[in-house]
């Protein structure tokens, strides 16, 4: 099971390197997001990045904003700006523990457009360490785990303690520029 998730993550930063991003990059930062209204009503917790790293020699801008609201639902965005890549994903979940943070997400935007429609994974060690995404392109769900149904990976990912993927063995890089603040 791990072979296939490795081979995807290596497939997935090879693919994106190679990728050209000629669209508009005046979206909002995460960092605007969480300063919109929605973000401080929430009484919930709050996760918020914009941070540097550079993997494989390719710098790497990502922003990133997740919200719990008070009714237990999950709403942000993530957003990655390379070189020669771009992805934008909207958050679906993500989860707290004592190692950092998990969050999926669902790509709706990207320089490459096989990414499009898939789950997004990536973890976080507050405040100082931050993985590159992983894009599952083979398998989003449904999904069942040891008797738990899950409407796509990047759920099950976030529930936690669960055999979803290698994602928790993702490399941590360490944050170059900005920081990544859990509210």
């Amino acid at each position: 099971m791990k072979a296939p998730k490795l081979t995807s993550l290596i497939i997935g930063s090879v693919v994106l390197l190679g990728c050209k991003d000629y669209g508009p990059s005046n979206e909002r930062t995460a960092l605007q997001i969480a300063a919109s209204n929605d973000a401080q009503t929430s009484s919930g917790n709050l996760v918020t990045g914009s941070v540097q790293i550079t993997v494989s020699g390719e710098r790497s801008r990502i922003s990133f904003t997740a919200i719990r609201h008070q009714d237990g639902s999950v709403s942000g965005e993530y957003q990655l700006n390379g070189r020669d890549s771009r992805i934008h994903a909207q958050v679906l979940c993500f989860r707290v523990s004592a190692g950092g943070v998990s969050v999926g997400a669902l790509v709706d935007q990207s320089s490459n457009p096989v990414d499009i429609g898939h789950d997004l994974l990536f973890i976080t060690a507050v405040p100082d360490r931050i993985s590159p995404p992983l894009i599952d392109l083979f398998d989003n769900g449904p999904i069942d785990i040891f008797g738990y149904h899950f409407p796509d990976e990047a759920r099950a990912f976030c529930f936690g303690g669960l055999p979803v993927t290698s994602a928790g063995d993702l490399p941590l890089y360490q944050i170059e520029n900005g920081h990544v603040e859990l509210h």
